[in-house]
């Protein structure tokens, strides 16, 4: 980047009004009140109100006892803002003459013009290297292909095509909002979703075919190296959730946009398909809607006398249990056997739609994200569902599946509720 060069404020303004009318900023209410917010104080010659707190009640509505050792939502939204300012500027915003940046470790936000590419003179030798490096980078991509062939994760099983209970996310006129719930594993200030721990065991790479890279929210914890899972609630089925059904939704034309469930607001609930990904504490959303669900996660107490969730069917049917609970092995009292549900129901807005999966581990949670993309789900329900017009309105499919070595194994339908 280069100095500032006598930047007049129209052209500051110029370089706001281009960042706002940017696609994934305007589509976003947090991100754009953000950018213009501190852009406006920051024009106004009001740079104290650039501080984290400032910006956590004002921006985000923060209440005034709002500590930032205990909430880092302005830092981790001020990390998606950079993102989209850098993606500008490498796509629709190349040739800008002014460019606005907000550096690491604040919020002030700077304006500065592109440095110029001065003219160079190749002589030999200049040509010899560019020849040399151009080999090398030749030889190098040929190996980076070869790897990547070899690593690179394949589509889960009928990802190819619609899926019929996600058809209606497909036809919507509404953008489509993954939201992973995160208060039973830990993140970085970024929203990445590991915890990192000293033992081999359990590194990610081990666990999933996808990469651990390819798992994470955001980029902030590639330079760690190794992903480990946690031995409680990992999250790393969630994890494998998004990446799977962000591969879905990109094959079929239509783009998710990721966030925590405690970052999205009321407006985007309202204007918006949800998909809710894991913590049973969903059901404090469920309890919102008016339509009654007939399955809910209750806590109870496991053999090891640790707290674990079940799943209660308050409207049993012939052969149906009342409580489904998980089965845990005698010996390290390690889940074997959980139950997950697959809960949709309609949305706040005209053709919008809320789905949860949830299970009672995170490894539920992925089986009913690869149940949901396979065909399975398909044969085990009512044909009639498989036209797009005939799915329910609200619905729940309950599905069990084995676990071994914190991995789901096999999926397998139990039972489903529908409501009109």
């Amino acid at each position: 980047m280069g100095l500032p060069r006598d930047i007049s404020t129209p052209d500051k303004e110029e370089a706001l009004r281009s960042l706002l009318a940017y696609p994934p900023i305007a589509e976003s209410p947090v991100l754009h009140h953000f950018l213009e917010f501190v852009v406006r104080r920051s024009l106004a010659g009001e740079p104290q109100h650039l501080k984290e707190y400032v910006i956590a009640t004002q921006v985000f509505n923060k209440p005034s006892d709002f500590d930032p050792r205990l909430d880092s939502i302005v830092r981790v939204h001020a990390r998606r803002l950079r993102d989209k300012l850098e993606e500008y500027y490498k796509g629709p915003g190349k040739d800008a003459s002014v460019r606005l940046v907000i550096q690491k470790g604040g919020y002030l936000p700077e304006f500065v013009r592109p440095a110029r590419k001065k003219p160079r003179r190749f002589g030999i030798w200049y040509l010899v290297a560019a020849v040399a490096g151009i080999l090398l980078i030749a030889e190098t991509t040929v190996l980076i292909v070869v790897l990547m062939r070899r690593g690179i994760p394949r589509a889960a099983p009928g990802t190819g095509e619609a899926r019929m209970l996600l058809a209606p996310f497909l036809t919507s006129p509404h953008r489509t909002m993954l939201a992973f719930s995160n208060d039973l594993f830990l993140k970085d200030n970024d929203g990445n979703m590991f915890r990192t721990r000293a033992e081999p065991k359990l590194d990610l790479s081990s666990r999933t075919t996808l990469s651990p890279v390819e798992l994470l929210v955001t980029r902030g914890l590639q330079r760690f190296g190794p992903f480990y899972l946690d031995l409680d609630y990992t999250g790393t089925g969630e994890a494998v959730c998004i990446a799977l059904l962000e591969r879905y939704f990109t094959q079929h034309g239509k783009v998710l946009d990721v966030r925590a469930s405690n970052l999205l607001n009321a407006q985007e609930l309202r204007d918006s398909d949800v998909i809710f990904l894991g913590s049973p504490r969903e059901n404090l959303f469920l309890d919102k809607m008016d339509m009654a669900m007939d399955f809910r996660f209750v806590r109870r107490q496991n053999p090891a006398g640790r707290p674990f969730m079940a799943i209660e069917n308050q409207r049993p049917r012939p052969g149906e249990l009342a409580l489904y609970q998980a089965r845990l092995a005698t010996a390290s009292k390690n889940p074997m056997e959980v139950y997950a549900l697959i809960s949709f129901l309609p949305g706040h807005a005209p053709d919008s739609h809320f789905l949860v999966l949830a299970g009672q581990a995170s490894a539920g949670t992925q089986a009913a994200c690869e149940y949901l993309l396979s065909a399975q789900v398909e044969r085990d329900l009512p044909v009639e569902w498989r036209s797009v017009g005939r799915i329910p309105s609200a619905y729940e499919v309950l599905i069990k599946t084995t676990i071994r070595d914190f991995s789901p194994t096999r999926a397998e339908y139990v039972t489903h509720h529908a409501k009109e």
